[in-house]
């Protein structure tokens, strides 16, 4: 459950940083651009730009914040043992899927081959 909200807040992640790097393009384009894909870069902008009206940053700063604390928390308390449990219980559910699908042709198979025969017979 922890690693299904985990994989869900990721993509909101993404949107609110989307959503800073808007607001610091309306500053500056290059503050924008680096904030994007680095850090640090976001940091400073957003110390230099916490006062400024025009930016109106805080909001979506402290909501990446915040996000970004909360992934950090559940990635430390998800772990190695239950990612691995994850994964485990993935590998079953598509080992029981094919298992479900070879039944499926294994029961259509003797009536495919009783027709063959009977074909190759009458020939």
């Amino acid at each position: 459950m922890l690693i299904t909200i985990y994989l869900l807040l990721i993509p909101v992640s993404l949107v609110l940083w989307i959503w800073l790097t808007k607001r610091l393009w309306r500053v500056s384009p290059a503050a924008a651009g680096t904030s994007f894909f680095l850090l640090f870069p976001a940091i400073y902008w957003c110390w230099k730009l916490w006062n400024d009206p025009d930016a109106h940053i805080r909001v979506p700063a402290i909501a990446n914040g915040l996000i970004t604390l909360v992934l950090l928390l559940m990635s430390y308390r998800i772990g190695t043992t239950e990612l691995d449990r994850f994964l485990d219980n993935l590998k079953v559910s598509v080992h029981h899927q094919e298992h479900r699908q070879q039944a499926r042709v294994a029961a259509h198979l003797p009536a495919a081959v009783a027709v063959s025969a009977s074909v190759s017979v009458g020939a």
